[in-house]
């Protein structure tokens, strides 16, 4: 904060008789016109006499000129503890800007000749205000500070101070506080919230805050109450607020009261509020204080569930997610990215909840909503979507903390086509599995906002070998288009190998080739050998073979399966 700078040879005079009006505030940078919105306040610091200042000077240290009625009948009387604003005299006539802040108990005056001081006062110079008696004696004189923000005045900190230089400072009002109490002074009284905080311990949340009494005089019994701003209207509310109030008797001037209390803790943004209760003073804006912050939600809570990356022309790209938990979450704040997770993308800043089990789909422009009208209630439409590319790519998703909830990668294949989207198989199973994902075998080629058409949550870990549904049937009417074969092992770490053959012994299908997989895994056959082509309706043997990484012996397990189709 900048100071006023008095010069001491100035003080030397009024060292044996403080002065009964002083300068409290002066405006020489202001937002509008300096020839008509620089402005200067006095203040009579007599708690009960009148000052009339008739013959009374206002000057810059080169030139004054007398203090004059400002033509509306009020005279020039200066009450007890009054504020007087003087304006230049071409502000009536040629500006407005003061005219709803001044209080009408204050007094308006100008001064007699054509500007403030010699020629306006100086904002790229410190010059002297100066403020004199009639008889010519020096009531008060400050010396202003350079490099104001613009609109932003020199104000006196406290009234019944001195000049010197740390009894001011620079307004924290744009236009400053023209007759009425500075911005920096101190109210008589005043309780102020302060220190606001928020703390996990043990997996409970924690608020605190203090309350600080920077009046001059002591405080009353107030309430504090402590609330959790659930819509971030900032408008308090009695079902936000926590139950427990903290009640004081009251504080003196200069003493502080410290609070804590505990909060159910809720992933995602928030906006905590300690607030003064009932209670009312001189400066009401720091009667409440506001805290935004970010609780992390559980990694996977959302996955990503289908991404459409390489659409027909025309057609925009999208990626579904889906609320795998038990709990509703916000998507406001959250972010997506591409494999470059240097840039990541705003999915809303407004409150969208996705429900346990719903989905939401993030598209990269309104012809996804063109191409499916009834996503409108579950869409998102990002101002930035991130180029995902068509051979290979990844989707990586941030709650608003910037905690990675969910990413996955994916390759384009043989079966890869245009305008199909590629689907998770497990909502819950691993998301950097290559094998929870299989093209959509949708009819439409997609499932935006619905259940994938290959979703298949598994089966007891108590089965060893298992296939559903059996028999299959890979025609395209979107029922039973692929068939999942589950394993269970009796020991951990193996690696599998997991092929299909038909009834005369042939390699139909190499599902699995030596992969290492933990105790349990899965995988589909959609009715294709090895070349993409459809197999022939009939039965086939899946034959699951598995050896521990560490340690010996061969497990095989076989499987009779059934394709069918339409007759």
């Amino acid at each position: 904060m900048r100071r006023l700078i008095l010069s001491t040879c100035l003080f030397l005079p009024l060292c044996t008789a403080p002065a009964q009006v002083v300068i409290s505030e002066v405006m020489f940078d202001p937002a509008g016109p300096e020839n008509t919105d620089e402005f200067v306040e006095l203040f009579n610091v007599s708690p009960s006499d009148t000052v009339r200042l008739e013959g009374w000077g206002l000057g810059d240290g080169t030139a004054s000129d007398l203090l004059s009625d400002a033509g509306a009948g009020t005279g020039t009387a200066l009450g007890p503890r009054g504020y007087a604003v003087v304006l230049d005299p071409d502000y009536f006539a040629s500006s407005a800007a003061y005219d709803s802040l001044i209080p009408e108990t204050a007094l308006v005056l100008t001064v007699a000749g054509a500007t403030l001081g010699s020629a306006g006062l100086s904002n790229s110079k410190p010059e002297t205000v100066t403020l004199y008696r009639p008889d010519g004696r020096i009531e008060d004189a400050v010396s202003c500070s350079m490099g104001n923000v613009p609109g932003h005045s020199d104000e006196r900190i406290d009234p019944d101070g001195p000049s010197s230089g740390d009894n001011w400072g620079d307004s924290r009002f744009l236009l400053g506080s023209p007759g009425f109490r500075n911005s920096v002074t101190r109210p008589v009284l005043n309780l102020s919230v302060t220190g606001l905080s928020l703390a996990m311990e043990g997996g409970s949340l924690f608020l605190a805050a203090a309350v600080v009494n920077n009046g001059l005089t002591a405080s009353g019994p107030f309430d504090l109450r402590f609330f959790i701003d659930a819509d971030l209207d900032s408008a308090l509310e009695e079902e936000e607020a926590l139950p427990q109030t903290f009640r004081n008797p009251g504080l003196a001037p200069g003493d502080s009261a410290a609070y804590r209390t505990a909060a159910e803790p809720r992933a995602g943004i928030g906006r905590a509020a300690a607030a003064l209760m009932s209670w009312a003073d001189g400066d009401p804006e720091d009667d409440v204080k506001f805290l935004d912050f970010s609780i992390s939600y559980e990694k996977g809570c959302v996955r990503i569930s289908e991404i459409m990356y390489d659409p027909f022309p025309g057609e925009s790209e999208w990626v579904e997610l889906v609320n795998a938990g038990n709990d509703p979450v916000d998507l406001r704040e959250w972010r997506f990215a591409d494999s470059d997770t240097t840039s990541r993308s705003l999915m809303t800043n407004e409150p969208f909840t996705l429900g346990p089990g719903g989905y939401a789909v993030l598209a990269a422009g309104a012809s996804f909503l063109t191409m499916h009208p009834e996503a409108g209630s579950f869409s998102l439409i990002p101002d930035r979507f991130p180029n995902l590319n068509d051979d290979s790519d990844g989707v990586c998703v941030y709650d608003p903390s910037g905690i990675e909830i969910d990413r996955m990668r994916y390759a384009s294949g043989p079966d890869k086509r245009e305008g199909i989207s590629l689907e998770r198989i497990r909502i819950h199973g691993r998301s950097d599995d290559f094998d929870n994902w299989h093209p959509s075998l949708s009819p439409a080629g997609s499932t935006p906002g619905l259940p994938n058409s290959l979703i298949h949550e598994g089966v007891s870990s108590e089965s060893c070998f298992r296939a559903s549904p059996n028999p299959f049937s890979p025609d395209g009417d979107g029922m039973d288009e692929a068939i999942f074969l589950e394993y269970s092992m009796s020991k951990a770490n193996n690696r599998v190998r997991l092929r299909i053959y038909d009834l005369a012994g042939r390699l139909i299908r190499t599902l699995k080739n030596g992969e290492e997989e933990e105790q349990t895994g899965f995988a589909l056959w959609d009715g294709q050998d090895e070349d993409g082509h459809h197999a022939v309706i009939g039965r086939y043997i899946a034959v699951l073979e598995s050896v521990p990484v560490r340690g010996r012996g061969m497990t095989v397990h076989c499987l009779v399966i059934v394709l069918a189709g339409r007759l």
